[in-house]
């Protein structure tokens, strides 16, 4: 027989609810003379939709509110109507219903108040309370988290959440890098639990992560004029933006949510902020050091004018997405292996080596963290080195694409 959760860990029979319903204006009149029968029965209130009065056969009287969570129905107790009022208990029943309109599942917040918090409540909170506040990729964790956890995790108790758990669900991941990655998503939400006091311990300690080969993958000079070939002939703003990123170098999401606000000295550079601004949707860059990229001719012929608002945006003034999967489509198009946005990344510190850089600018272009003491007594920028290595890469790049060779690369001798 089906029976519906009540929050007050009772079960309800569907069969109780086979009969016609019996619907009227619940009044304290109503309440106080209405008689017991031999089967528990509800009067549904005309006047707030989902409270009603349940009367059971040894005449004990209650009030209900039902909701419906995720398809399910929700039986949630208000309370005795012996000891409380009918407008008290209306009042607490338009909460209730305001509660679930706003997301919430009353039910399980209840028992989370005599039990412990659910997973995906702690994870919520986590969500809201510290990741969207002080991490730059909190999205991406999740995108893990709720794809892979939640549907396993999500109604269990936060706090009986075991490492037996944790091995079982990283080993059931076939991908080892999606493993890794929600491995670690998972510890740092529980880490955060823990000081919440919200669980005694982090259950992902002793979990070893997989060994993973570093990627290699970049696109050779061939493999390169062939994919830029194609990009232009895509002509999107997707292909746009991953053209932009062979020219800069650049991660994909400073790309994917480069500022036009952030171009500076008359569209020369991009100045990246290192923090996060979230009022204009930028995510900030990896290790929060504020980053200048110089602008070589061709990108700036790309991304065109504008004062404000993101570069590359469908028109919907959100950032452009999809790069990852117009790059997986054009790779098979044209018959190469599989690469990623981030391999352009890899494919533009090769040419600079190509190019006879130093590696101290091409660690200035990548903006790679220098050691603390190297950082601390070295103030300078290398601007005027950075500018003549993407002028000379750009040109590079350029030769590449209309078919001549890259005679004129100027090999940058190292000091």
């Amino acid at each position: 027989m089906q029976k519906t959760v009540s929050n007050d860990d009772s079960f309800i029979h569907a069969s109780s609810e086979k009969r016609s319903p019996r619907r009227t204006r619940i009044t304290p009149v109503l309440v106080r003379k209405v008689r017991s029968e031999s089967k528990a029965f509800q009067i549904w209130d005309t006047y707030l939709k989902g409270f009603c009065l349940r009367v059971q056969p040894t005449g004990q009287k209650s009030f209900k509110v039902v909701y419906s969570w995720r398809g399910e129905p929700r039986w949630y107790d208000i309370g005795d109507a012996q000891k409380l009022t009918l407008k008290a208990a209306q009042t607490i029943g338009r909460k209730i219903l305001y509660r679930v309109a706003d997301g919430e599942d009353p039910h399980t917040l209840r028992r989370a108040d005599r039990e412990g918090e659910t997973f995906e409540q702690a994870y919520r909170r986590y969500l809201t309370e510290h990741a969207m506040r002080n991490l730059k990729r909190w999205d991406e964790g999740k995108y893990h988290i709720e794809r892979h956890v939640l549907p396993i995790w999500g109604k269990r108790l936060a706090k009986d959440i075991a490492r037996r758990d944790v091995w079982s669900l990283f080993d059931k991941i076939k991908s080892h890098s999606t493993a890794n990655a929600v491995l670690a998503h998972c510890s740092a939400a529980f880490k955060w639990m823990v000081k919440r006091e919200i669980v005694p311990a982090n259950p992902c300690t002793g979990v070893e992560s997989h060994e993973m080969d570093p990627r290699k993958r970049y696109l050779s000079d061939t493999e390169l004029r062939e994919f830029l070939l194609a990009l232009k002939r895509e002509g999107t703003v997707q292909a746009r933006a991953l053209t932009a990123a062979v020219f800069l170098g650049q991660r994909p999401g400073e790309i994917a949510n480069w500022r036009r606000e952030h171009i500076v000295d008359g569209g020369a550079w991009w100045e990246m902020p290192g923090e996060r601004i979230p009022a204009l949707g930028w995510p900030g860059v990896k290790n929060s050091n504020t980053h200048d990229v110089f602008l070589p001719q061709p990108v700036r012929e790309i991304i065109g004018d504008g004062a404000t608002g993101f570069v590359f945006t469908n028109g919907n003034g959100r950032p452009v997405g999809k790069l990852t999967a117009l790059m997986r489509r054009i790779c098979k198009e044209i018959g190469i292996e599989h690469a990623r946005p981030h391999d352009l990344r890899r494919t533009h510190q090769t040419l600079l080596a190509k190019c006879g850089q130093t590696d101290r600018v091409m660690d200035c272009i990548a903006n790679h963290k220098m050691k603390k003491l190297r950082r601390t007594y070295n103030r300078y920028n290398y601007g005027p080195e950075i500018q003549r290595a993407m002028e000379v890469v750009a040109a590079y790049i350029t030769d590449l694409v209309e078919g001549r060779r890259p005679d004129n690369v100027i090999a940058m001798v190292k000091p």
